[in-house]
């Protein structure tokens, strides 16, 4: 059974033809960019304020050997994807969210 999705996808050419699929397509690409590539110096920065924290914090808890294994590990599971999330929601959701009450 196909789901919704592959429906849509399957009739969603027929209904748009070409000059609409292309006007889709342009605006899913400035999407992107816009949720994605523009966001990164700002997700960038936040990495490093909140790496620096963890290994300020760390040399108080961990011994000297451990503390890059420990970091790493850190913010490799736990932070960046909690930041990433709280950049794109605040940023990019907010921003969508503004452009769609606009319409």
């Amino acid at each position: 059974v196909l789901s919704w999705t592959y429906g849509a996808l399957v009739v969603a050419p027929w209904l748009l033809g070409r000059t609409g699929l292309r006007v889709v397509a342009r605006i899913t690409i400035e999407q992107v960019r816009f949720t994605g590539a523009q966001a990164l110096p700002l997700v960038a920065l936040a990495a490093l304020a909140l790496g620096t924290l963890v290994f300020t914090q760390a040399n108080a808890y961990v011994p000297v050997d451990y503390i890059p294994k420990v970091a790493a590990t850190l913010m490799a599971r736990e932070v960046v994807p909690l930041v990433v999330g709280v950049v794109i929601v605040g940023r990019s959701g907010t921003a969508i969210a503004v452009q769609l009450a606009s319409m």
